[in-house]
């Protein structure tokens, strides 16, 4: 009997989620907070070293190019995707072959703490570098 209040219980749930989620303006973007900041790992700085260090990876509305000096946080936010949010450590780079980790000729750069925006879309094959913004 307790397995079957149960599984009504749940299925009441669910129901009354989906009724809530019907009534929702399709309009309305599907937005929720940045989760808490965690380290990035060693797959999380590759993965964002590799996607940034491709010129073609940027969104249209991205007009700052930087160069990555360290690497410190990520999160994440669900949207229609997902939004991950990398802080770094980075200089501005003018040139595409200057992307990703900084080389020697920008060593001597005056580098600054940056959030660096990825949004993906697996379901659709979406994935680029939608913001990089200066942390003042």
């Amino acid at each position: 009997m307790t397995v079957i209040r149960t599984f009504a219980l749940l299925a009441g749930l669910a129901l009354h989620s989906s009724a809530a989620e019907l009534r929702r303006d399709d309009s309305e973007p599907l937005v929720r907070g940045y989760d808490k900041r965690r380290q990035m790992d060693e797959d999380e700085i590759n993965y964002l070293t590799i996607l940034a260090s491709d010129p073609l990876s940027y969104s249209e509305d991205v007009s700052t190019r930087i160069c990555f000096t360290a690497f410190y946080t990520v999160q994440q936010q669900a949207v229609y995707g997902t939004n991950f949010r990398y802080r770094v450590k980075g200089c501005p780079v003018t040139s595409p072959a200057e992307l990703g980790v900084c080389r020697n000729e920008n060593s001597n750069c005056d580098d600054s703490p940056y959030d660096v925006v990825i949004f993906s879309q697996p379901w659709t094959n979406t994935l680029y570098v939608s913001s990089i913004t200066k942390v003042v």
